[in-house]
C-alpha cells in the first residue's frame, strides 16, 4: 500500500450532493447560493422544494430566486423567505414579503394549474 492510497478510498466513497449547479436544474426549481433545487409545490404562501441537501435549517431567513418553467406558467422572482420545515431532502418555506404583482402571478398560475390538471 503506497503512502497515498488511504486519499483515494475516502474521496472515492464520497456521495455527491443533490443539488445541482445553477442553470443546470431543467423546469421549475429555488435557486440560492449557487445550487438548485426542484419546486414540488408553489402557492401564495410560500413553496416546498425536493432533492434538498440541508444546507439551510428551520427558523431561519433566506434570500432565493424562483424559475417556475411548465406548460402553466413561465416567470422568475428573487424573494426572502422564512424557512418552515426541513426534512426527508425537502425544504418548505414562507414568503416574507411579496410584491402584488408577483403574488398576483402566482395565484394566476395556481389557479391555471388546478384547472388543467386537477390539482
Amino acid at each position: 500500500m503506497g503512502m497515498f492510497d488511504f486519499l483515494k478510498v475516502s474521496v472515492s466513497d464520497k456521495k455527491k450532493p443533490a443539488a445541482t449547479r445553477r442553470g443546470d436544474a431543467p423546469g421549475s426549481c429555488i435557486e440560492f447560493d449557487g445550487k438548485s433545487f426542484p419546486l414540488a409545490s408553489i402557492n401564495s404562501q410560500g413553496f416546498v422544494a425536493t432533492g434538498f441537501d440541508g444546507s439551510l435549517v428551520a427558523k431561519q431567513t433566506a434570500r432565493i430566486t424562483v424559475r417556475v418553467a411548465d406548460p402553466y406558467g413561465n416567470f422568475t422572482f428573487p424573494a426572502t423567505v422564512g424557512i418552515t420545515d426541513v426534512r426527508d431532502g425537502r425544504v418548505a418555506g414562507a414568503w416574507s414579503m411579496l410584491p402584488a404583482d408577483v403574488d398576483a402571478t402566482i395565484r394566476k398560475y395556481v389557479q391555471l394549474r388546478k384547472q388543467k390538471t386537477g390539482k
